[in-house]
C-alpha cells in the first residue's frame, strides 16, 4: 500500500480488511481529500466563496468553487470546475464534443429563469470522446463569466450587469451532472 507521501509501507491483512470495510472500499488519495458532501446541497461562504457539489449513483463527482461570491462589475466571475471518479473502480465518461463543462445562470434559485451559459458564443471540435477515469481522478477546468454594462461581450459571450444571480456547473457528458445554484453578486462600478 502506498500512502499519500509516496512511501510503500507494510501493512497487516486484518488492518487492511477492516480499513476497506470501514472507509467504503475508497482508495486512498494523491491529492488533498474532499470532504464528504450533502448531497445535491450548496455549500457557500460569503467571505471565501461559494462551493456546490453534485453526486451521481456511478460514482462521478461534479463540483464547483466560486472564488468570489461580490464582485464589482468588469471583474469576472471565476469558477473552478472539477469532475472526481469517487468510485474505487474506473469509472468512464462520455463527452460528445470537445466541451466538459458549462456554468449556467439564473435569476432564482430554484434554476427555472435562464438568462444565459458560459458556452453560449463559443465554439467546440465535434470530435466524440470516451475519458476512462481512475479511482479519485480528476478532470478540471477554471471557466469565467464577464461582468459589465451589457449583457454579451463583443464575441457574443454571455456578460451579467449588476444584480444577484445562481450559477449552476454543469457537464456536457453522459451521464450528466449538475450542482445546485450558488448565488453571486456583481455590483455597480464606481
Amino acid at each position: 500500500m502506498i500512502d499519500a507521501s509516496g512511501q510503500g509501507k507494510q501493512v497487516h491483512a486484518a488492518c487492511v480488511l477492516a480499513l476497506l470495510l470501514f472507509s467504503g472500499c475508497r482508495s486512498e488519495s494523491k491529492s488533498p481529500a474532499v470532504p464528504p458532501p450533502a448531497m445535491n446541497r450548496p455549500e457557500t461562504s460569503p467571505e471565501e466563496g461559494g462551493r456546490a457539489i453534485a453526486v451521481r449513483d456511478h460514482g462521478m463527482q461534479l463540483s464547483m468553487s466560486i472564488e468570489s461570491m461580490t464582485v464589482t462589475a468588469g471583474t469576472p466571475i471565476a469558477a473552478e470546475l472539477a469532475i472526481r471518479n469517487m468510485h474505487h473502480r474506473p469509472a468512464k465518461i462520455v463527452f460528445p464534443n470537445g466541451q466538459r463543462f458549462d456554468l449556467v445562470v439564473t435569476t432564482d434559485p430554484e434554476g427555472e429563469e435562464v438568462i444565459g451559459s458560459w458556452s453560449q458564443g463559443q465554439n467546440f471540435i465535434m470530435l466524440y470522446s470516451d475519458v476512462l477515469l481512475k479511482s479519485n481522478e480528476v478532470i478540471s477546468r477554471r471557466l469565467e463569466i464577464a461582468t459589465g454594462a451589457g449583457t454579451r461581450t463583443e464575441d457574443g459571450s454571455l456578460m451579467l450587469p449588476p444584480g444577484r444571480y445562481y450559477i449552476r456547473a454543469m457537464t456536457s457528458s453522459d451521464p450528466i451532472l449538475r450542482t445546485p445554484g450558488v448565488g453571486v453578486t456583481v455590483l455597480a462600478a464606481e
